[in-house]
């Protein structure tokens, strides 16, 4: 699949903050890697870390009504799609994702 995509460095962040972007991904060490002013409510923002579970950008967007994807969610597609590759892609079900995102919670 492709898709059309932009990209840039955080630095311009306030630019596409003005003509509106969907998508935010934190992949930076920092808790906060923006300003909250630039979180727009109609964007998907992530972040990778996955711990702890609510980071500040998280938050911060939550506040913002944005949709969020938690970095333990990440974590957790990752090791399926691991686990299928060697197994087999009808290998994990509905209640093993369950189980295992269960298990993943418990440590955050």
């Amino acid at each position: 699949m492709q898709l059309s995509c932009q990209w840039d460095d955080l630095a311009n962040i306030h630019k596409y903050a003005e003509s509106g972007y969907d998508i935010l991904i934190n992949t930076t060490p920092s808790p906060m890697p923006v300003d909250k002013d630039v979180l727009l409510a109609n964007a998907l923002i992530m972040d990778i870390k996955t711990k702890p579970k609510n980071t500040e950008l998280i938050d911060n967007a939550k506040n913002k009504g944005c949709q969020v994807i938690y970095g333990y969610e990440m974590f957790l597609e990752q090791a399926l799609g691991q686990f299928n590759i060697w197994f087999g892609e009808e290998s994990v079900t509905p209640k093993a994702h369950n189980v295992l995102e269960r298990e993943i919670l418990k440590c955050l």
